[in-house]
């Protein structure tokens, strides 16, 4: 993992995934979309967000800078 502090360009991108999904955004669990499913989700944000210059984090990671 490189640089911890997440770049601009990062932080814009996470926020145009977030408003993207609605269910991940709001963080309550139904049915259809568990908690297993969240967690795929956020490993796959963690692998766009990875791919762009800064901050390398796991989904977990990425996670706990968006619930800031």
């Amino acid at each position: 993992m490189s640089k911890s502090r997440p770049t601009q360009s990062q932080m814009k991108s996470l926020v145009d995934l977030m408003v993207k999904d609605p269910l991940l955004c709001a963080g309550k669990f139904i049915p259809i979309y568990t908690q297993k499913t969240a967690k795929q989700k956020w490993q796959i944000i963690a692998d766009q967000l990875n791919a762009l210059p800064g901050a390398e984090k796991s989904g977990d990671k990425w996670k706990k800078v968006y619930d800031l």
